[in-house]
């Protein structure tokens, strides 16, 4: 009896052993399948195959991680965040805090990614990029600045980040006073970016945009200057590029260079023409309203044509442009954009005023 239980304890062990093997293999299959119907765009099938994974080793960090790496590769993040928010509940690490709002930030759960943010930067996680992460999520929660005091340093310079402060400017006469934000601001954490070599352009976008909406539109412009080979760098996605140069032509407004902005405007539309519709249109009424501020009837007048050549339904650009027509002495012209004007989709509120100043044009 006992050699017989010894001989089907041998054979266990042996069953064992071949078992393991042809289980690491399988689930290596498992693996190369899970990648395979994601490449298909199939993620429902994916995730039942990744299921099955988790299932032959359900504790195991390392397997959500790895699934997490794959689903990420392939645009799912929100299978990629469940997998690693299992990883954080068998072994919680900061880098998977930071992978999790990292990933939250990019599905625009900004709230929600700092949470996990605050915690891998609580944790000691040491990384640029976390910087990068928590500045773009605070810029889009509204926290630019954060609560911004007047604090005493014996040294330090504007622009500088202490391990506390971001020195915004000095403030007032007295030598060391400095006008600064906090650490859990924007502008804090993205200047930081920057200055550990993180080369990003939503990054150095963001801390533009920051800076714009304090009123800073040199600075941001300034940004935007040294960023411009990333803006022409083929290997980035046209898209990003668009956006970037969007960012860039909204600095420039501020400047109030039209001629730049409108032709930083095109760049952008030229980029990504898919979303050039929604950008030329409305760039060339602004470049139209500024000169006309101006007294520039000339650009004003170039400009209104631009507009109506991307929306020729405009009945307001039409009347706008009749009435330039008019200050001009070009009474045809200013005819021909009354009536279309009147002839719009909706026609024009004014239609009793153009149908009078029609008259009074073919009268004389």
């Amino acid at each position: 009896m006992l050699t017989r239980l010894l001989i089907l304890a041998f054979f266990a062990v042996i069953a064992a052993d071949n078992g393991d093997e042809s289980g690491h293999a399988s689930v290596e299959s498992l693996y190369q399948r899970v990648e395979s119907l994601l490449a298909e765009e199939k993620p429902a099938q994916a995730d039942e195959v990744a299921d099955r994974i988790v299932r032959s080793n359900p504790r195991s960090a390392i397997t959500h991680r790895k699934l997490a790496d794959l689903f990420e590769k392939h645009a799912q993040r929100e299978s990629a965040i469940k997998h690693l928010r299992q990883a954080l509940a068998y072994d919680p690490t900061p880098e998977d805090h930071f992978h999790i709002g990292r990933l939250l930030v990019a599905e625009g759960r900004h709230t929600m990614a700092l949470e996990h943010l605050e915690q891998a930067n609580d944790l000691g996680f040491n990384d640029p990029q976390l910087h990068a992460e928590l500045g773009l999520a605070y810029a889009r929660i509204g926290r630019d600045f954060g609560h911004v005091r007047t604090i005493d340093l014996a040294t330090g310079e504007p622009g500088q980040a202490t391990d506390e402060w971001y020195l915004i400017k000095r403030s007032g006469v007295v030598l060391g006073t400095f006008e600064a934000a906090p650490r859990s601001s924007a502008v804090y954490q993205l200047e930081l970016a920057l200055s550990e070599g993180v080369k990003r352009l939503d990054v150095s976008t963001e801390l533009a945009e920051v800076w714009m909406r304090r009123g800073e539109y040199n600075r941001a412009q300034a940004i935007c200057l040294q960023i411009k080979n990333q803006l022409d760098d083929e290997k980035i996605a046209p898209s990003t590029r668009a956006d970037g140069y969007l960012v860039y032509a909204k600095a420039v407004y501020g400047l109030d260079d039209m001629e730049r902005y409108i032709a930083l405007v095109r760049q952008a539309a030229k980029l990504d023409p898919t979303r050039s519709d929604a950008w030329l249109a409305p760039a060339y009424r602004q470049a139209a309203d500024r000169y006309k501020q101006r007294g520039d009837l000339p650009h004003y007048t170039q400009y209104l044509k631009d507009f109506l050549a991307e929306r020729p339904d405009d009945a307001e650009g039409h009347y706008d442009l009749a009435i330039a027509y008019l200050e001009a002495g070009e009474r045809d012209l200013a005819a021909q954009h009354l009536q279309a004007s009147l002839d719009a989709p909706g026609g024009h509120s004014r239609r009793n005023q153009i149908l009078e100043l029609l008259n009074s044009i073919h009268s004389n």
